[in-house]
C-alpha cells in the first residue's frame, strides 16, 4: 500500500474517554458523522456507559475506580451459547468435515482470546489435525470427541480476561531448564530432569527446585521407550511445576519466565503445539496461569547463563 491512498471501513466505532467529558464527546461524535453524511445504525447507537459491547465482545469498566482498578473483557453470552450448540450438534451427529473443524477452531481461537490465559492447546491440536486431514470421512475420533467436550465446558466456565491498570507490584523472575540424556538403566533408556530458580525482588527471596522425571511420566512421554528424545517436553515440565510450587507468590502478579529452548518459548507464547505431549503440558501451564490470574512474559536466556541448568541435573 506504499504511496497508495487507502480507506479503512469499520462497522463499530467505540469511544473511550474520561467520564467527565463523555456526554460532550458523544455529541461531537454524532455531529461529526452527520457532517460526513454517514448514517448511524440506531440499534448500535448506545449512550456512553461503563459497560459496552464492540465486535461481539463485552467490556466492563465499572471497576476502574475500585481499590483494584481493572478492565474486564468477556465473550457475549449469546456467542458462547451459539458455540456450545454447534459443538452439541457435531457430537450428536458424530461427524464433522475438515472444513467444519477449521471453521469451529477459528471461532474457538477468537472466543478464547477473551478469556484468561491461552488454554486449549491439546484441544486445538486434535481439531487442527481433523481440519488438515484430506479425504477425511467426517467421523469423529475419540480424541476429537474429547476436544469438543472439553471446549464446551471450557468456554462456558473460563474466567474473563482481566487487565489490571492500577499500581503494579514488582515482577517475579523465574528461570527454568530441562535435561535429557541416555541412561540404559532407565525403563525408557533415557534420563530426564527439570529444575527452576525463582527470585522475588520484593523480599529478596531466592528459591529453587530440581527433580528427575518419574518412570511413569517417562514411559508416557517416550511412548513406552520408543522415543529417545524428550528434551522439548522436559523444558516445559518445570514451567508448569513453577506455577504450582510458587503459586502463592504468582497470584495476580507479573512474572518474567526465562527458558533456554526456543521451541518451548514459542510454544508457551502461542499456547499450542503440533506435538501432542507438548500441547498437553502447555495446556497445564496456562490452566495454572488462569487460576492464579498472573501475567507471564516469556523470554529466552542463553544456556550458558541459565542458573537453572544445575538444578535440572540434580546439583
Amino acid at each position: 500500500f506504499v504511496g497508495i491512498p487507502c480507506t479503512h471501513y469499520f462497522d463499530d466505532f467505540t469511544i473511550v474517554v474520561p467520564e467527565i467529558i463523555s456526554s460532550t464527546v458523544d455529541t461531537l461524535a454524532r455531529r461529526f458523522f452527520e457532517l460526513l453524511g454517514w448514517d448511524v445504525k440506531v440499534s448500535k447507537d448506545k449512550p456512553m456507559s461503563r459497560t459496552f459491547t464492540a465486535l461481539g465482545v463485552d467490556f466492563d469498566l465499572t471497576e476502574l475506580k475500585s481499590d483494584d482498578p481493572r478492565v474486564v473483557v468477556a465473550n457475549k453470552p449469546d456467542r458462547i451459547k451459539e458455540i456450545c450448540q454447534k459443538i452439541e450438534t457435531h457430537l450428536g451427529q458424530e461427524s464433522m468435515t475438515p472444513a467444519e473443524a477449521a471453521e469451529l477452531r477459528g471461532r474457538l481461537v477468537f472466543s478464547n482470546s477473551q478469556t484468561y490465559g491461552r488454554m486449549g492447546a491439546l484441544a486445538y491440536h486434535y481439531l487442527g489435525r481433523k481440519a488438515n486431514k484430506s479425504g477425511d470421512s467426517g467421523a469423529l475420533s475419540q480424541d476429537v470427541i474429547w476436544a469438543l467436550r472439553w471446549w464446551k465446558k471450557h468456554v462456558a466456565e473460563a474466567k474473563p480476561r482481566t487487565v489490571r491498570v492500577g499500581r503494579q507490584r514488582d515482577p517475579l523472575y523465574v528461570l527454568t531448564d530441562g535435561s535429557c540424556d541416555p541412561d540404559r538403566s532407565k525403563p525408557a533408556g533415557i534420563k530426564a530432569g527439570y529444575g527452576a530458580v525463582m527470585f522475588d525482588p520484593e523480599d529478596g527471596a531466592l528459591e529453587l527446585f530440581g527433580c528427575e522425571v518419574s518412570d511413569d511420566l517417562m514411559r508416557l512421554l517416550s511412548a513406552g521407550g520408543s522415543k529417545k528424545q524428550i528434551v522439548g517436553q522436559s523444558e516445559l515440565i518445570p514451567c508448569h511445576a513453577a506455577k504450582v510450587v510458587w503459586k502463592e507468590r504468582m497470584t495476580r502478579r507479573r512474572v518474567v519466565l526465562y527458558v533456554d529452548n526456543e521451541a518451548a518459548r514459542f510454544g508457551l507464547i502461542k499456547g499450542s503445539s503440533p506435538t501432542r505431549d507438548s500441547a498437553w503440558l502447555l495446556n497445564e501451564f496456562w490452566l495454572e496461569e488462569a487460576e492464579a490470574e498472573s501475567n507471564t512474559w516469556i523470554e529466552r536466556v542463553p544456556s550458558a547463563s541459565n542458573c537453572a541448568d544445575a538444578p535440572s541435573r540434580g546439583s
